[in-house]
């Protein structure tokens, strides 16, 4: 609340976007998005990231994030679990890849394998904005 009065004091003309690694229900009134963590980057990091956005969506948080292609840990760069992390991302609202700085978060940093993979898919992301800039002002 403090967070949301302040812009609207210092930014009326603008709707708040305040992006937060946590929140309770009622908090998304305030332009609260909320994220799921510091997520491990891992098969076991990726496999719940569908239930909790759809667990956050009971409690009415239409925006939420994750941090695409995991946050910490994985020494190792697993391209497949990248690429899948960020396909599922796509559908999400708030498409955010996000990582320690030992492992590029953002695809160009990638192989070209892995960059004509996801092309199509950061296309099909594109093609949504409208859409997804929609829910999130009715949101």
């Amino acid at each position: 609340d403090m967070v949301y009065s302040g812009m609207r004091r210092d930014f009326p003309e603008q709707r708040p976007f305040i992006m937060l690694r946590a929140g309770a229900p009622g908090s998304q009134r305030f332009g609260m998005v909320p994220g799921t963590g510091d997520v491990e980057r891992s098969w076991g990091g990726l496999k719940p990231q569908v239930e909790l956005a759809l667990s956050m969506g009971l409690f009415g948080f239409g925006s939420i994030h994750s941090d695409l292609g995991g946050f910490a840990g994985g020494e190792q760069f697993d391209k497949e679990l990248y690429i899948r992390w960020l396909q599922y991302g796509v559908f999400q609202p708030v498409y955010r890849p996000h990582a320690q700085e030992h492992l590029a978060p953002e695809m160009v940093f990638h192989d070209d394998h892995t960059i004509e993979t996801l092309r199509p898919w950061r296309n099909l992301r594109y093609q949504l904005l409208p859409t997804n800039y929609t829910l999130a002002y009715q949101n």
